[in-house]
């Protein structure tokens, strides 16, 4: 374990809470993308609207589709994997056909 000395530790809790003063001040200046906003009528609204359905379903839909694909695979392998032999059977398989002497 590393220790760290006192100034270091002061300066690591001032660097955070400089990094968190800052972050909750960011989002009150920056509001929102101006362009989204500024439209004038109502097709470019409903343009911005639309699009940003569309850029946030796109990934969601590729994961979806990509779990619905291995599950799918993993079902698939399941049903073809060969069956074990159980602990009854002999080495070759078949309890009566050993001999005894």
């Amino acid at each position: 374990m590393i220790r760290l000395s006192p100034t270091t530790r002061r300066t690591k809790r001032l660097l955070r809470l400089v990094t968190a003063l800052a972050s909750s001040v960011v989002p009150a200046v920056a509001y929102a993308c101006p362009v989204c906003f500024s439209a004038q009528n109502e097709e470019n609204r409903f343009a911005f609207v639309a699009m940003t359905i569309f850029l946030t379903l796109l990934p969601l839909g590729m994961l979806g589709l990509g779990m619905g694909w291995a599950w799918r695979r993993m079902r698939a392998l399941e049903d073809v994997r060969p069956e074990r032999p159980t602990l009854t059977d002999g080495p070759s398989g078949d309890v009566s056909s050993s001999t005894r002497v």
